[in-house]
């Protein structure tokens, strides 16, 4: 019974590991928009990871850029208002700083630092970003020398 059991999940399970070649339409279109014929290619023969491998390397590059562009856009919030709470600090005539005027100097510099900080994490993700567009950009010059 144990064995029946073992064989029945073993051949039912089979078909969730199997992938075909054949691209989604998405991804055809994804391909065609980098200026690759798909159809005259696909006649061909072609090995299909090197398709799959422009995709990935797409979709690594946008999301780098767009957790890039968030990092960046909290950084530059995070700074302006820290400088804002640096700036709207109270003092009394005698130019010395009160005990809330303090604290919010504390606050405004933590802000501050920890927005540049955050500008400074996205730097590298567009760095990242751009050697990903590079290296798809050269798979897919490679590729089309391949066939051409």
């Amino acid at each position: 019974m144990k064995t029946r059991i073992c064989i029945i999940l073993l051949f039912s399970s089979i078909p969730i590991v199997l992938h075909g070649q054949e691209l989604k339409p998405r991804q055809i279109r994804k391909i065609e928009s980098f200026g690759i014929d798909y159809n005259r290619l696909r006649n061909e023969n072609i090995d299909y990871n090197n398709f799959a491998e422009i995709l990935i390397l797409d979709r690594k590059r946008k999301k780098n850029k767009t957790i890039g562009y968030v990092f960046s856009s909290v950084g530059l919030l995070t700074v302006t208002g820290g400088i804002l709470a640096l700036t709207n600090i109270k003092s009394n005539p005698n130019n010395d700083m009160d005990e809330s005027g303090a604290y919010q100097a504390v606050i405004g510099g933590i802000l501050t630092s920890i927005g540049a900080i955050e500008i400074g994490v996205s730097i590298p993700l567009f760095i990242s970003s751009k050697k990903r567009k590079n290296e798809r950009n050269q798979r897919i010059i490679e590729l089309k020398q391949n066939f051409e």
